[in-house]
């Protein structure tokens, strides 16, 4: 089904904006109709992930990749919208968008592709999806590859991980090395136009299928235990394409992109679905004066202005500069100001609104930054040891009262991967948390105190 409307704006002195809709993954195809009076939408698609593998090193899913383009279109058409499946573990049928099935084990399978087409059934754009993780056993192997791209990522762990599919065919399916024994067994299947290969079973069914796309990847051999190719994208002209990296969407910086769409499953998880977001242009009047006053450590005033009877309420959305997930909040229009609270001491943030109306909403405008100052009970501060870490972090703070104490870990890209409650009592506390899973890589440590202030910790896990 598709979600509410949503919006951005352009950078006119009218504030103009896009009106846009989003669609995420049903599992069945969906349909756009064109507004009227438009003549030209503006189409975002992510490609899906492939689930992990689960075997010993890198087990990732391949992520999935962005394609975008400005189409032609008359009022009244009609497009049908695949948004693509994420892919599963273990054996079973491929996801929906052209994911490649699997015969036996418990490698990912590959994601499906997320496209548009015509009422002729022409597909007019796709985002590639990433490639199911197969059971490398090696640290320097990769798990499966991320589609996108006019070519799907490439495959580090050759012969045995599946190829990427291309403009103009399917990636090969993984195989066996001359010097290996009996090397004509086992060869996986490749991908083809709109699908991935196939993991046959031929020995423990640790392999990965390949990642739907324009052309699907190859899955990996099940003798190797072989990942999954990604699929590959296809534009029109004037067209853009980005492939992801590793188990990473391809630009997840865009301000559309949302829910984490297209990641790589971690070891023996699903990858997660993909994204379309379909933007024309509206006319609802977008918010201005934006200012803020009151600026604390952990608090602050937004104020605006708004114009036009029709406007039925303004939403807001803030995030800490560098954060990939917003915090949203929804006003009354009579409502002009919002203080917020909780947030994270000398942190730099933006903030940005638009208004809704009966017919269509403005785009998002952006207010100024602000920094909150510094804290103002620095003695309360909490510290992380080790850092870097490898298994696990523990986290000592200090408190003056009973309360409970919320604990995120979030990645760099804003996702919350871990997240525990405890009950802290006066004087000094700690919790230790289990970081053995996570990649390599920046993540913050996230702490929420009874009265919703926060502090963050920038944690390295090696």
């Amino acid at each position: 089904m598709f979600v509410m409307l949503q919006w951005f704006a352009f950078t006119t002195l009218q504030a103009q904006s896009l009106c846009s809709q989003a669609f995420t993954y049903t599992g069945a195809d969906q349909t756009f109709t064109v507004p009227s009076n438009v003549h030209q939408i503006t189409v975002k698609l992510w490609g899906a992930g492939g689930a992990g593998g689960n075997y010993v090193f890198n087990d990732i899913g391949g992520g999935g990749g962005f394609a975008s383009a400005v189409l032609n279109v008359n009022p009244g058409e009609q497009y049908s919208i695949i948004v693509g499946g994420g892919g599963l573990t273990g054996a079973g049928p491929g996801a929906y968008g052209g994911g490649g099935a699997k015969d036996c084990g418990i490698g990912g399978r590959g994601g499906g592709r997320s496209a548009i087409r015509n009422a002729l059934n022409i597909e007019l754009i796709t985002a590639g999806a990433g490639g199911g993780g197969g059971g490398v056993g090696q640290a320097d192997q990769t798990g499966g590859h991320g589609g996108g791209g006019l070519s799907g990522e490439p495959d580090n762990n050759l012969p045995y991980g599946g190829g990427a599919g291309t403009q103009t065919e399917g990636g090969i399916g993984g195989h066996r090395k001359p010097t290996d024994p009996n090397p004509n067994n086992g060869v996986g299947e490749p991908g083809g136009l709109y699908f991935g290969g196939k993991a046959n079973c031929y020995d423990n069914g640790y392999n990965g299928s390949g990642g739907g796309g324009y052309y699907g990847g190859g899955s990996g051999t099940d003798y190797g235990d072989g990942a999954g190719g990604g699929g590959s994208s296809f534009i029109p002209d004037g067209g853009t394409t980005i492939a992801a990296s590793s188990n990473i969407p391809g630009n997840i910086s865009d301000e559309d992109y949302a829910d984490n769409a297209g990641y790589g499953g971690a070891k023996a998880t699903a990858g997660n679905a993909g994204r379309i977001v379909i933007l024309w242009s509206c006319t609802c009047p977008a918010p201005t004066g934006m200012k803020v006053q009151d600026i604390s450590d952990t608090a602050a005033v937004l104020k605006w202005q708004v114009a036009g009877a029709n406007i039925l309420h303004v939403k807001l959305r803030f995030r800490a500069v560098g954060d990939t997930a917003w915090a949203k909040r929804t006003k009354d229009a009579a409502e002009i100001k919002k203080q917020i609270i909780g947030l994270i001491p000398n942190t730099t943030y933006e903030w940005q609104l638009r208004s809704f109306c009966a017919e269509d909403s403005s785009g998002w405008v952006k207010g100024p930054n602000f920094t909150t100052a510094a804290s103002l009970n620095p003695g309360t501060k909490a510290t992380a040891y080790p850092n870097p870490a490898n298994n696990t972090v523990t986290v000592n703070y200090t408190t003056t009262r009973n309360g409970k104490y919320i604990f995120e870990i979030t990645s760099a890209s804003g996702n919350v991967v871990l997240r525990k409650e405890a009950n802290a009592i006066p004087g000094t506390n700690r919790i230790t948390l289990d970081i053995s899973r996570f990649f390599k890589g920046v993540y913050f440590i996230n702490i929420i105190k009874p009265d919703m202030t926060r502090e963050r910790i920038q944690l390295s896990k090696e």
